[in-house]
């Protein structure tokens, strides 16, 4: 445990002594909690760990698997991390009082900081942008496919088979997603992309 000096006591401090939560993720969560008028120490425990999550690359916290959660840097070399001895919150209970904060809104809601979709917590502004990234996303998806324009050719390479059939469905959907390992080619099929389209 690290001795880390955090305006809190109980189950807050002891998630932060164990490196669950930053003093960032403490103090942001508090604050905005608080502003909503939120007082318990296991809501914000909540926040925090939402906040977390955000910080660390995810958009939300489940909380029906919080107790999995790690140190983040117990995992960086690949190992299996130790499991922490914390104190979870019970999770039914948990999960009921995230639900009655007055700093945690459900679907419907508006105007608070965090928002609750089932087990999920969000802080309310990356919720609204994954769910109008859903809506564009499904949009572009029902519209019809674009006519594939000739190939442009890649100056200087070998033909690649799978990087041209690559390149026509990219042309031909409305949204794609181009992945690889290094050297695998996604910046030249990007440029090839934009060429086919350019011309």
């Amino acid at each position: 445990m690290v001795e880390i000096p955090i305006a809190a006591t109980g189950r807050l401090r002891q998630f932060a002594e164990a490196g669950l939560i930053s003093l960032a993720d403490f103090h942001v969560a508090r604050r905005m909690a608080g502003l909503a008028g939120e007082q318990s120490e296991d809501v914000i425990l909540a926040c925090a760990l939402a906040v977390r999550e955000l910080r660390l690359g995810s958009v939300c916290l489940d909380l029906s698997t919080a107790p999995q959660l790690v140190v983040p840097t117990s995992i960086d070399d690949g190992s299996t991390a130790e499991s922490l001895a914390v104190d979870w919150p019970e999770p039914q209970p948990w999960l009921a009082a995230v639900a009655a904060s007055p700093a945690v809104a459900d679907a419907q809601q508006t105007d608070r900081p965090f928002r609750l979709i089932g087990d999920l917590l969000y802080l309310d502004r990356y919720y609204c942008e994954e769910h109008s990234l859903a809506q564009r996303l499904r949009h572009r998806s029902a519209l019809p496919a674009s006519p594939v324009p000739p190939l442009a050719a890649a100056p200087g390479m070998t033909p690649d088979t799978s990087q041209d059939e690559a390149i026509r469905a990219a042309a031909r959907a409305r949204t794609s997603v181009i992945t690889g390992g290094p050297g695998s080619g996604k910046t030249t099929v990007v440029a090839r992309i934009i060429d086919t389209l350019s011309a």
